[in-house]
């Protein structure tokens, strides 16, 4: 009588089966006929799968070991690296932009694209150099009649203002007025829209001279300023007027 052998399977083959037997397409005899096992070890090892199925996912993974093979010379190059452009940086991100392209050079040991990344500037704005404006005796007679006009009416545009220059006898269109206007910082106080509406922010304060009736001098004073020109130039003028008798007071 020969002795019989036990049966011994691989751990994929038992995680064959019972996932085959969780998917249910089958029934448990047909698939341990199928795979030449008894339904009952079947049956064992669908219950050890369900069982031991959630442990799968209580893992957690942990960090990522550190190579000791990483080369440590190339780490503290990095960390030069990035303090140069550190140190560069703090002398550069507080002041104006023409600042910031003038700090940018070639003896530097940063790179030049470094260098603008850093600066927040274009490298063309450093390999070009900036255009000249030539500034001719017709450019300046064009900017002071604009001024003088837009001392007389602040509310004048670009458009009347060239109507102005036209009626002079100058040659001269909206476009190169308002290019001459951007230069001066002039702009119409004409209203714009919903500028009557306040920002529901904004603190409203109340009106101290409300039912109060000026009677007497020194009583109520007020201040103004006012801008004014000058054959040699311009100058702010600022009053301290008492309500009462329209006296200048300083």
């Amino acid at each position: 009588m020969s002795q019989r052998t036990r049966k011994s399977f691989s751990n994929d083959f038992k995680a064959k089966v019972p996932l085959e037997a969780i998917h249910g397409v089958k029934t448990l005899n047909e698939i341990a006929q199928e795979y030449g096992v008894h339904p009952a070890q079947v049956c064992k090892w669908k219950k050890e799968l369900q069982k031991q199925a959630a442990s799968l996912f209580e893992m957690k993974r942990d960090p990522k070991p550190v190579d000791p093979a990483a080369d440590p010379e190339k780490l503290y190059s990095e960390i030069g690296r990035l303090k140069v452009e550190l140190d560069w940086l703090k002398k550069v991100r507080l002041l104006p932009m023409k600042t910031h392209r003038a700090w940018i050079s070639e003896q530097e040991p940063l790179a030049i694209a470094s260098q603008c990344a850093l600066a927040g500037t274009y490298r063309s704005s450093f390999y070009v150099p900036p255009v000249a404006q030539f500034f001719n005796a017709e450019e300046a007679t064009l900017l002071d009649l604009i001024d003088k006009e837009y001392t007389r009416h602040p509310f004048f545009g670009s458009r009347k203002i060239k109507k102005y220059l036209i009626d002079l006898g100058y040659k001269i269109n909206r476009k190169r007025v308002q290019r001459l206007m951007r230069r001066l910082e002039l702009a119409s106080i004409a209203s714009g829209p919903n500028t009557s509406l306040p920002h529901p922010q904004h603190k409203i304060y109340p009106y101290l001279l409300r039912g109060i009736y000026v009677t007497r001098p020194k009583q109520v004073w007020s201040v103004d300023i006012n801008y004014c020109q000058l054959p040699q130039g311009c100058m702010y003028l600022v009053a301290i007027i008492d309500w009462y008798s329209r006296k200048v007071l300083a």
